[in-house]
């Protein structure tokens, strides 16, 4: 089907605001050929260079902070944000940094503990410049956070941050297909693990190996928070030919990956990396772009997931 980039990008709206699976679908099977393997392995091969040119060019100033996390994922807030999350308080934990800026251990941990009996150990899987992490500090002076993402350019953003204090945040480079984040994060002392657009960032080859290394550090009883794309998404339907890796899996203009779920898909991996499903379900959300007098239908995932206590 011809025509320019515009009116095909109008004609992709049109698709996603119908709702309608067929119409989706012949979309897809329209307009979403196979990326070339050999470029397929070359973006695979040179990801963490991708995701450090993505960091370089846009520094912080790309992610907004997800302060919905306050009432999403209310299990890591403090005491009064649970009671009202619209509460907001913009103070500042104000960095005493009496802590060197190393891995926390399993006997850290247990001191810790023994001093806060309210302390909260969260680790943040693809941190990136810290939109989770300084929020969720802001929120509750109770938290300790291992931090750590796949690009050392947005690790180093996160430290320099003005917030960035080494009493309640470790940020580390890592890339999760590899066993080095267990080398980090001590075993079985993890209360919560949040995954907040991260798993769909690697192949869907490798996304239940990395589940498996979240479970280990998480404590009996610990969870998963996660929120990630959607099947069916406005930013899967606009691809052009030739993005696509696999089904599901996509590689955008800058060289950075994007899988997209299905409830049925991630309940899978999951479960088979030894989790129980607490919720899984998709969110929805109309955008409107009131300039471009156009209305963008969003779909995410977002999902609890537990280590049996």
């Amino acid at each position: 089907m011809g025509g320019s980039e515009s009116e095909r990008m109008l004609r992709v709206l049109e698709v996603a605001q119908s709702g309608d699976e067929e119409r989706i679908r012949a979309l897809l099977e329209r307009e979403h050929s196979a990326m070339d393997e050999e470029l397929a392995n070359d973006l695979k091969v040179h990801a963490a260079a991708n995701w450090d040119a993505f960091y370089s060019n846009v520094t912080t100033n790309f992610y907004k902070d997800r302060h919905y996390l306050r009432a999403e994922f209310p299990e890591i807030m403090s005491d009064e944000v649970r009671k009202d999350p619209s509460a907001w308080c913009d103070e500042k934990r104000t960095p005493s940094n009496s802590r060197p800026d190393v891995a926390v251990t399993a006997d850290d941990l247990d001191a810790m503990r023994q001093d806060d009996n309210k302390l909260i150990v969260v680790c943040e899987i693809g941190a990136a410049v810290g939109n989770s992490v300084f929020p969720l500090i802001r929120a509750n002076p109770h938290v300790y956070v291992y931090a750590c993402d796949f690009s050392s350019e947005a690790i180093s953003l996160l430290r320099k941050h003005d917030e960035y204090n080494t009493d309640a945040v470790h940020g580390f480079v890592c890339d999760m297909t590899t066993d080095h984040f267990n080398e980090v994060v001590p075993m079985s002392a993890v209360d919560f693990c949040t995954m907040i657009f991260f798993l769909s960032c690697i192949g869907p080859a490798q996304q239940e190996a990395v589940v498996k290394r979240v479970f280990k550090v998480l404590r009996p009883g610990g969870m998963v928070l996660f929120r990630d794309y959607a099947e069916n998404d406005l930013a899967m339907l606009r691809y052009k030919a030739g993005r696509m890796i696999e089904v599901g899996f996509y590689a955008r203009g800058d060289g950075t990956f994007a899988y997209y779920f299905t409830m049925d898909r991630l309940a899978t991996v999951f479960q088979n990396a030894g989790f129980t499903v607490l919720e899984n379900e998709y969110r929805k959300k109309t955008i409107h772009n009131h300039k471009r007098g156009i209305s963008m239908n969003r779909i995410w995932i977002q999902g609890k997931f537990q280590k049996p206590a």
